[in-house]
């Protein structure tokens, strides 16, 4: 549809109606008695009921078109969803593999050391085929009752800009709050 078709029909509604009832409603300045009030709420009706026609007239236009844009968002997403799973099913074997290949890492650095089982390796990410692991810093509540208020609903956002200071084994400074952090596989 032509735009300034559309334009020319919101022109003709607007002044047919709205033009005539702004030049009344400027004319109210103060609320003094009962009249007024019926007058001015009687206004605010008709610009109600004014909203309401560009509204159904703006529905009516756009319906097509966005009835249209669904169609086409649906026919890409009958594609990109299975390639979506498979992605997520390969990253997810990839992780695999890569922790294996991390506790491997440890173990052998152990023996090579001649550290005691007790002692933890500490390994940096790992980057193997232009495929690598990196840790993403997170948290989660563990106990909504410890808490504090200023940190409910909880803001998401708030949390998540405390969280980035921290390291990634850090406790969280916030009651309530568990950090902690998933590695996740990036590839090139």
């Amino acid at each position: 549809m032509n735009l300034a078709i559309i334009q020319n029909e919101l022109e003709q509604l607007v002044n047919e109606k709205y033009n005539a009832v702004l030049n009344e409603t400027q004319k109210i300045t103060k609320i003094e008695d009962s009249i007024t009030v019926t007058t001015t709420n009687n206004y605010l009706s008709l610009l109600k009921e004014i909203i309401n026609k560009l509204e159904v007239s703006r529905k009516e236009k756009v319906e097509p078109y966005n009835k249209t844009v669904k169609n086409i968002n649906n026919l890409y997403k009958k594609y990109t969803e299975g390639m979506e799973r498979e992605m997520k099913r390969l990253k997810d074997l990839l992780q695999e593999y890569m922790n294996a290949e991390r506790e491997r890492i440890k173990r052998e650095e152990k023996e090579r050391l001649g550290l005691p089982a007790n002692v933890t390796i500490v390994t940096d990410n790992l980057k193997i085929n232009g495929v690598k692991t990196m840790r993403v810093k997170k948290w989660r509540v563990i106990d909504i009752n410890k808490i504090p208020l200023e940190y409910l609903t909880v803001d998401k956002e708030k949390v998540d800009s405390v969280r980035k200071y921290y390291d990634f084994n850090a406790n969280s400074p916030i009651p309530g709050i568990e950090f902690y952090y998933e590695e996740v596989v990036k590839t090139s």
